[in-house]
Order: C-alpha cells, then sequence, then structure tokens
C-alpha cells in the first residue's frame, strides 16, 4: 500500500491488488505476493533491460533510523507470515507482558509464531499458512 513500491511495481509491468480478508485488505502483487522487496522471488526480477532496483520486487532495503528512546523496551523483527496475521499493536500486547514476568525469549517467540498459525489456512484465505520467522531484540530488562 506504499505508493512509491506501487510506482516502481506498476513501472516494471506488475499490477497490486487490493484483497479484503476478514476486516483487513491485503495487496498482493499481482495478485500473489504479499511485499515488495525480497531476496528471493526471482520470477519477479526477469527484465534485464530493467536495473535491479527497477524490477517489480527488488531486494534493496528501504532502511530508515528511528532514535530509541527510554521507552523503548524491545524491537520485533518478523517475515510477512506473521505480519500479515498480527498488526504492529498485536505483537506489542503479546511480547511486552512475557517480557515483562522474565519469560524466556525464545518461548515467547515460539508462543507468537504458534499463535500466528491457523488450523485451516483454506479457511483465512492462506493467512496463517505461510513461512515465518520473528526476532526479539530486548532492549532494557524490567
Amino acid at each position: 500500500n506504499d505508493s512509491i513500491e506501487r510506482r516502481r511495481i506498476e513501472a516494471a509491468g506488475g499490477r497490486v491488488e487490493e484483497i479484503p480478508v476478514g476486516t483487513r485488505v491485503h495487496h498482493r502483487v499481482n495478485g500473489n505476493l504479499n511485499l515488495s522487496r525480497a531476496i528471493g522471488d526471482m520470477e519477479y526480477k526477469k527484465k534485464p533491460e530493467l536495473g535491479h532496483e527497477a524490477q517489480m520486487i527488488c531486494s534493496t532495503p528501504d532502511l530508515i533510523h528511528i532514535p530509541l528512546t527510554e521507552d523503548d523496551e524491545f524491537i520485533v523483527l518478523a517475515c510477512d507470515g506473521v505480519w500479515d496475521v498480527k498488526t504492529n499493536e498485536d505483537v506489542c500486547n503479546f511480547v511486552g507482558p512475557r517480557l515483562k514476568k522474565g519469560e524466556e525469549i525464545e518461548k515467547i517467540v515460539e508462543a507468537l509464531l504458534d499463535s500466528c498459525i491457523a488450523d485451516d489456512p483454506r479457511e483465512t484465505h492462506g493467512l496463517g499458512g505461510d513461512n515465518m520467522t520473528c526476532v526479539i531484540v530486548q532492549l532494557r530488562r524490567s
């Protein structure tokens, strides 16, 4: 849903489809891929006349600098398999209390990923059926 990403995708001959899923809308490149930057997904990078960064999907990361504050407790890095199922708020509400209770980060990650898995991804339009990766970085111990 980022206009800059959409322009790159469309300029490379792709399209971004908006697909309603429950109360949310998912944006899919060519109706399939739900991200615009990836290391793999080579089928979206087949136009030799375009530079690396002009392909439908490019691997160049979008970097921003956000200064940490004293209130910041943790950082969650996760792939689309998590973010398709959970919002930022969902993840913070899941992780924060568990860190405060002193749970091991490994166990929190495991529980978070388990909570993202659908019993039947066909019933959720594929949500909860994707691969999932997550890293939690604890910035301060309570």
